[in-house]
């Protein structure tokens, strides 16, 4: 698109590099401590990403079947659990070929540049400017949603999908038609696939919201209805090429906590309305947001920068040209849904967000808040054409300008409200900072800065937007880089020890805490899954899908058929010297070996209930009558042991029950001699099978449920997107046709 009231494009340029050269920056802040070998470690990133990629890059290395990880919960689905993406083809090219810290650094770095770029290229092809169009990006790609929650790589990475994929479908929708169109439906595909192969459904879903919404707006605009089935049709390949992870989550989904969600659950999450001071003071809470219901504050990540704010108030008080309005609208809705959806319980949307299928399943409310950031930027963006475009409309007047005083004037008074709250309760000093005076500068400063050189841009001041451009990308690096160190950069080295190890011997478990959405008990700096890397195996553990189990393994009982030598006591409740000295570990009596035979059995329903009952030693509790003949237990030994592929030998004088202390799922196959045999639920979590008198050899398999189906429909999928691609490629404007409509949003 051409504008012949322009600015000279040599300004615009210079502006743009500026800020390309201010992300640029921010990555090589965020990579140097990478290169000192050192790494963002706080919550999930080290609590959980780093243990479970570590494990998953060794069964890579060693050849070893990676869907099962036997060193949590006794065993647990980490396929279906589904964030470390085993199957996506970019982990397991960089967890194949490249050492873990390498391949780690990798993982985390290119999220935010993927963002940028294509958040950049999103809007130039809507019709904005380089520089306008470098803003928005910046203060999209840099705000609280990807950056508050860098520690969950896979998260950031599917949020880097959401621009291409937009970028992509308006190729198919509003593109010239032919090659062009086949080449963006194959785009839409693999990036569909992609976010859904990184394993975190929750963002694919706000993906989807986001991307439903811009369908239904072009339609409106444009109604080109082949365009639109063909492009529903591209997403529908892309689920099934993502099949393959897809349906194992799936499988786990059904056999974990979440399966029967509450709406207290749902609600969990919510933005508090306290967070909107976020807005413009995003230094003004200690943690940068109030967090609530136990949630951490990273999930509350509003700012997106002080110039948006600014753009978007200046945009109502000028109005937005013809020309934009039709993406101005857009925006608006997207901005305002978001918010409304955040909300989350605090709002009536809750009761239709527990309602709605699979988005029931989901907690957090709060990250909706993307939408929100997405649709700021692009009414930034359109606020900054008309800033950089004066003949456009009539200049403003310092008088009608004399609004944008209202963002200063808000952030002194919050700054106010914050010393009276301060002062009449000292207890809030837990939640807000104010008496540092670089907190002050940055939270009065910043606002006035941006505020005053959009006004002088507005009224025409010479270089007013360089120095606005300057300000905004220097506010925005401030943010992102101080919120990222706010937890010093640490080596991975240094994760281990976490604090003084049970010195259980070899083959026994170890139950570290408690772990659940409502609380973790923390390990030292880090959280219990770390003890894997040590070479710990856990009874319980960390991760988003945490599966049902019977057993309560706050009872001994169960901890010594877990096979647990050593538990770690709450420290909440008092340690004496010797457990301080041991970090709070105490010893389980007498647990149980990890494989034996039992010539004893009993039927239980509630097995929790009747294992402090139960001579666990002799007698094995099952949920029928398996009617054994009484006599001595035979003897049992471990052939092989690897994830999800166990080797057992037996030899016993009766028909005996044999008992593995590896979780019970659906998804295990035992065959005894090389036939298939019954596996049996065992001791309530656990498994085994029946043998008969003699020697047997015994091989427990885990066959990842849905796994095969995951992999038809990849399969299939892959089929069929490179026949469509050929069709498209052959027949070109004879199936997908040419559009009239310019590739850009503004009217003409």
């Amino acid at each position: 698109m051409s504008d012949t009231n322009a600015e000279p494009g040599r300004a615009e340029m210079i502006r743009a590099m500026i800020v390309w050269t201010i992300a640029s920056a921010i990555f090589g802040a965020m990579a140097l401590p990478m290169f000192q070998d050192r790494f963002y470690l706080h919550d999930d990133l080290g609590n959980f990403h780093i243990p479970l990629r570590y494990f998953y890059q060794s069964c890579l290395v060693e050849g070893e079947p990676f869907h099962w990880f036997p060193k949590m919960f006794c065993g647990f689905d980490l396929h279906g659990e589904g964030q470390i993406g085993m199957y996506h083809p970019l982990h397991l090219l960089l967890y194949s070929l490249l050492p873990f810290k390498a391949a780690l650094a990798f993982e985390f770095l290119a999220s935010y540049p993927a963002l940028f770029v294509g958040t950049f290229l999103l809007f130039k092809r809507w019709g904005l400017r380089n520089d306008g169009a470098s803003v928005a990006a910046l203060s999209f790609a840099f705000s609280g949603s990807p950056i508050f929650r860098f520690m969950h790589l896979n998260g950031v990475a599917i949020i880097a999908h959401i621009p291409w994929l937009l970028l992509a479908a308006d190729v198919v929708l509003r593109g010239a038609g032919g090659r062009r169109t086949a080449w963006g439906c194959l785009a839409v595909t693999l990036l569909t696939a992609s976010q859904l192969l990184l394993g975190y459904p929750q963002w694919v879903l706000i993906s989807l919201v986001m991307e439903g919404l811009f369908y239904l707006y072009a339609l409106r605009r444009d109604r080109h209805w082949s365009r639109l089935a063909l492009l529903v049709w591209a997403k529908a390949l892309g689920v099934l090429l993502g099949g393959i992870q897809l349906i194992p989550t799936w499988k786990a989904l059904s056999l974990s906590v979440r399966n029967s969600a509450s709406l207290d659950f749902i609600g969990q999450g919510s933005l508090s309305p306290l967070n909107f001071a976020s807005l413009i003071l995003p230094y003004i809470y200690r943690a940068r947001a109030i967090a609530v219901d136990n949630t951490p504050a990273h999930e509350f990540g509003l700012y997106n920068g002080t110039i948006v704010v600014a753009l978007v108030l200046l945009l109502a008080i000028r109005g937005v040209d013809s020309r934009w309005r039709p993406l101005a609208r857009a925006a608006c809705i997207l901005s305002v849904l978001g918010l409304l959806l955040a909300l989350g319980r605090y709002t009536p949307l809750i009761r239709l967000l527990s309602v709605v299928p699979v988005v029931n399943r989901f907690r957090c409310p709060a990250r909706f808040l993307l939408l929100y950031q997405l649709g700021t930027a692009a009414l930034a963006a359109i606020a900054y054409f008309q800033l950089a475009n004066p003949k456009d409309s009539e200049r403003p007047s310092w008088r009608s300008l004399r609004l944008l005083g209202l963002i200063p004037v808000a952030c002194l008074l919050l700054l106010m409200l914050a010393a009276l709250a301060k002062f009449v309760r000292p207890d809030v000093g837990a939640i807000i900072q104010i008496s540092s005076s670089r907190i002050l500068i940055l939270s009065l400063a910043g606002p006035c800065i941006i505020t005053g050189l959009v006004a002088l841009a507005a009224r025409g001041v010479r270089y007013a937007l360089l120095a606005l451009v300057v300000a905004a990308g220097a506010d925005q690096a401030i943010f992102a880089i101080s919120y990222l160190n706010r937890n010093a950069p640490l080596s991975i080295d240094s994760m281990l020890p976490v604090t003084p190890a049970p010195p259980h011997p070899a083959g026994y478990r170890i139950f570290a805490g408690k772990n659940s959405f409502k609380g973790r008990e923390s390990v030292g700096k880090f959280n219990l899954n770390v003890f894997t890397m040590g070479g710990q195996s856990l009874v319980d553990g960390y991760a988003g899908l945490t599966p049902q189990r019977l057993l309560d393994y706050k009872q001994q009982a169960c901890l010594r058929v877990a096979g647990a030598g050593w538990e770690r006591k709450d420290k909440e409740r008092g340690w004496d010297a010797e457990e301080e000295a041991s970090g709070g570990w105490v010893s389980v009596p007498d647990p149980l070996t990890r494989v034996r035979l039992f010539a004893k059995t009993v039927a239980t329903t509630d097995p929790a209930a009747d294992i402090t009952d139960l001579d666990l030693d002799t007698t094995a509790m099952v949920s029928e009558d398996l009617q054994l003949k009484r006599g001595l237990p035979g003897i049992v030994w471990t052939r092989f042991d690897r994830p999800g592929f166990i080797g057992l030998a037996t030899d016993c004088g009766t028909r005996q029950l044999l008992f593995l202390g590896e979780s019970f799922h659906p998804g295990w196959k035992t065959t005894v001699d090389g036939v298939d045999v019954r596996t049996l639920r065992v001791n309530g979590d656990f498994m085994g099978c029946l043998v008969d008198p003699g020697q047997h050899e015994v091989v427990f398999r885990y066959d990842p449920p849905g796994l095969r189906t995951g992999k038809l429909m990849t399969g299939a999928g892959l089929l069929l997107a490179l026949v469509t691609l050929a069709i498209g490629l052959y027949r070109g404007a004879r199936w997908f046709g040419s559009s009239p409509t310019p590739p850009h949003f503004a009217s003409d």
